[in-house]
């Protein structure tokens, strides 16, 4: 069996509920990225709290690891995008390994960068 590579996308300056609309929003436009570049929705809107009654405040993704590259620069696209829409300072990413990688102000010209520390 392939391992996988798990990324788990936060909110960390928002209120629960800013984070739980936040986190549906870009729940939608990774999947609609990865959809839209031939590869299968992987983003799944998250509970932080299993006893919360809301839908969740993170968003998990999980990659299968021998396409991490290819899906992780399309998660930065869709981040960047997510950026454009919203007027949010900053998101963290926290990587199987439990790195947490801060990204803000993302825009298009810096997607490598993104998908470097991603990798």
């Amino acid at each position: 069996m392939a391992e996988s590579y798990n990324l788990q996308i936060g909110f960390p300056d928002l209120s629960s509920s800013e984070a739980g609309a936040d986190a549906a929003l870009l729940e939608e436009i990774i999947n609609d990225t990865l959809q839209a570049q031939g590869d299968p929705p992987w983003a799944q809107q998250q509970r932080t709290d299993p006893n919360a009654a809301d839908l969740g405040t993170i968003v998990g993704v999980i990659l299968g690891a021998p396409a991490t590259i290819i899906l992780a620069r399309g998660i930065a696209r869709a981040i960047a995008a997510y950026f454009s829409r919203t007027a949010r300072a900053e998101i963290s990413i926290t990587k199987p390994d439990g790195t947490v990688v801060k990204v803000s102000a993302l825009e298009s010209r810096d997607v490598d960068k993104v998908v470097g520390k991603l990798s």
